[in-house]
């Protein structure tokens, strides 16, 4: 019971084990008490990092994470978030927390990332318990801008009395309008569809059948 009111501090004492009737064995050991204050723990989730993928210009594969702060700990923390890239926006960088209380803090990537160039792009995210120190933890962003590839477009099947069936091989996961025309001049919208994570997608024209001849192109809206 009187171990328990100790204050903050290591406690250390000799425990002497003595043989009394030969000697033989005697040992002495050490025992070490070590009390601990009351502190505040700071606790990030989720412990993954930011990972983001697209074309320049965006959209992105992942446009925000959340993560959860917590104070796991006894006592009332402080903490702050620090980032250094333009492109890369917080909701918060600091507050404060209960002991067990919990916020949400989101990471976006702003306007800004839709103007870089291809390339791959790195932050690191740095939450730190100002109270403490217990619970200081960084998380990576790393964002990788792709370049946009011609979209390549060829015909499936061609019959004079069914639709023409194209296909196109371009950008993963993108949105394509094909138009068609007679003249190269005057283009008409003829379908829209989005690529599979392949980066191809099939194409239909029903109004290829009275025709007599039919050029088509591949846009981006």
């Amino acid at each position: 019971d009187q171990a328990n009111t100790l204050a903050m501090g290591s406690y250390y004492d000799r425990l002497s084990c003595i043989n009394l009737d030969t000697g033989r064995g005697n040992a002495t050991r050490t025992v070490t008490l070590n009390v601990n204050g009351i502190i505040g723990i700071l606790s990030v989730t989720p412990t993954v990092d930011f990972i983001a993928e697209g074309l320049t210009g965006g959209p992105f594969s992942s446009a925000n994470q959340v993560y959860a702060l917590t104070n796991a700990g006894d006592a009332p923390l402080s903490w702050t978030l620090g980032k250094g890239q333009f492109w890369l926006s917080v909701s918060a960088v600091s507050g404060n927390l209960n002991a067990g209380d919990q916020t949400n803090v989101a990471v976006t990537l702003n306007t800004n990332a839709a103007n870089l160039s291809p390339s791959v792009y790195n932050d690191t995210l740095s939450f730190a318990n100002t109270t403490s120190g217990r619970g200081n933890t960084q998380h990576h962003v790393v964002l990788t801008v792709l370049q946009p590839i011609a979209p390549t477009l060829g015909i499936l099947t061609y019959e004079a009395t069914l639709p023409i069936h194209l296909y196109l091989i371009g950008d993963k996961n993108r949105i394509y309008r094909l138009e068609g025309s007679t003249n190269l001049l005057d283009w008409v919208p003829v379908a829209t569809n989005t690529t599979t994570p392949a980066g191809a997608v099939d194409l239909f024209d029903p109004a290829a059948t009275h025709l007599n001849q039919r050029f088509y192109r591949a846009l981006t809206p």
